[in-house]
């Protein structure tokens, strides 16, 4: 018997056109143009990140060539701290910001020109850096006492607890927490604290005068 092999044919290769080869031409030569561009935006952004130098000018506020000028420094600086406290310090500067504070101590309680040491103004920058340095740190102490605040307010306001509450007791821990959140929210200015009476009772009745650290009762 003669063994006969079957050939097997492999599929054919589809016949491209004339026009479809031109345009398969052109799409690959825009998507090199392309890579280039990017190439060449990337090595270019590279380089400026290498050869970029950044200097730093460091111009001197004020000099002080003597004991007696850095004395005079300090003492002016702790009635600006001072004044800063008198004038921030009240209850109109609860959850304030400290941005543009200088303004509003400069306003009240004299520009830096008219603060003398030994003789000379006291330099406006100084006076910036301490006065928004001073309203940080009362910024600082109303957001401790805040928290110290809401810890009252959710005692003040408890809310059912227990994995077999009735209906009631879920309606009412919805309306609870509601009134929870409002006194919270009302934490944001002084305005809203006075809309809640018991909320206010738990600052010192001299807020209203000066702020201080809250004295809860």
């Amino acid at each position: 018997m003669v063994n006969k092999v079957a050939k097997m044919s492999l599929p054919k290769k589809p016949r491209l056109y004339a026009a479809q080869l031109k345009k398969d031409a052109e799409k690959a030569k825009r998507l090199l143009i392309l890579s280039g561009y990017y190439v060449d935006c990337w090595f270019v952004t590279k380089l400026e990140s290498v050869l970029r130098i950044e200097t730093t000018v460091i111009n001197p506020v004020i000099e002080c060539s003597d004991r007696d000028t850095i004395d005079a420094l300090i003492n002016t600086l702790y009635t600006v701290r001072a004044d800063t406290y008198n004038v921030l310090g009240s209850a109109q500067f609860w959850n304030g910001s400290w941005f543009g504070t200088q303004n509003i101590v400069a306003a009240h309680s004299g520009k830096p020109e008219t603060r003398l040491v030994n003789g000379k103004p006291l330099p406006s920058k100084i006076f910036e850096w301490t006065v928004q340095d001073t309203a940080k740190n009362i910024l600082a102490s109303q957001e401790a006492s805040k928290v110290e605040i809401i810890k009252r307010i959710y005692k003040r306001i408890p809310l059912h607890v227990g994995a077999d509450l009735t209906k009631q007791q879920v309606a009412l821990n919805k309306e609870l927490t509601k009134q929870r959140q409002a006194a919270i929210d009302a934490l944001k200015s002084f305005e809203t604290i006075k809309t809640i009476p018991w909320l206010l009772t738990c600052f010192d009745t001299n807020l209203t005068a000066r702020w201080q650290v809250p004295r809860f009762k």
